[in-house]
């Protein structure tokens, strides 16, 4: 599977120890010049519903109808640069997003997608989007997809490993987290992934390391001590697992 041949060349190329020049020599790329939106562009962005803000906080209702007006003056102004126009949409679509107004944020996702195509930031989010509203393949892909456009993106791994986790799809999951915890060493939201797929597979004991690690990594995280005590019962410890629960 591509996917996998992907997760696992990038995982080795992680554990050889190359990410610090590769940052570094990202860090050295030169940002690419604005280039107007042309009127073809612009025909090929969907227009984004209007949701409805009766029943939201009125502070937080300006604040969208702020930004809406922002991305509309940008439609507006025909100097408006690619990059403009696609901030302007991807600022509206996170607001939506926040208050759970998913429609509308995946279209402005898309057409900030569109419009900047490179830009990972977009492709997660509209994969966040398509995984609330519960599109598990199509969530996986834009992960791929976003991952693929910026290898160092930590959360995409981790929630290509969730998506394939839910999917059923355990093999690459793990791939998924163990190039995520190559990035990020100790990282308890990828030790939490590969606890539960141990604890699905019956292996009680990894399932315990792996989410002890994790919460010592992240005490606050009590939604792990049910976990624990999960594993510790398929062991048959129900002293241990009372504790946890």
């Amino acid at each position: 599977m591509k996917s996998r041949t992907r997760i696992f060349s990038v995982l080795a190329f992680l554990c050889a120890g190359a990410i610090l020049t590769v940052l570094q020599a990202e860090g050295s790329t030169q940002e690419p010049e604005s280039v107007p939106a042309d009127v073809s562009v612009r025909a090929e962005l969907a227009p984004v519903i209007q949701p409805d803000l009766s029943g939201v906080d009125t502070v937080v209702a300006d604040q969208l109808r702020q930004a809406r007006r922002e991305m509309e003056a940008a439609i507006a102004d025909p100097s408006a640069s690619v990059e403009r126009l696609a901030a302007a949409y991807g600022t509206l679509g996170q607001l939506y997003h926040a208050y759970e107004l998913l429609d509308a944020a995946e279209t402005c996702y898309d057409n900030a997608r569109f419009l900047v195509p490179q830009d990972f930031r977009w492709v997660h989010l509209a994969a966040d989007v398509a995984r609330r509203n519960g599109e598990l393949e199509e969530a996986a892909a834009r992960y791929e997809a976003a991952w693929s456009l910026q290898p160092y993106d930590f959360a995409a791994l981790v929630r290509l490993g969730e998506a394939y986790s839910e999917l059923g799809r355990a093999e690459d999951a793990k791939m998924a987290f163990n190039a995520a915890l190559a990035l990020s060493p100790g990282s308890p939201s990828a030790m939490a992934g590969l606890g539960q797929l141990a604890l699905d597979k019956r292996e009680f004991g990894d399932a315990i390391m792996y989410f002890q690690a994790a919460l010592k990594a992240a005490p606050e995280a009590n939604r792990l001590h049910y976990s624990l005590a999960m594993a510790y019962r398929g062991l048959g410890d129900m002293e241990a697992a009372k504790r946890h629960l």
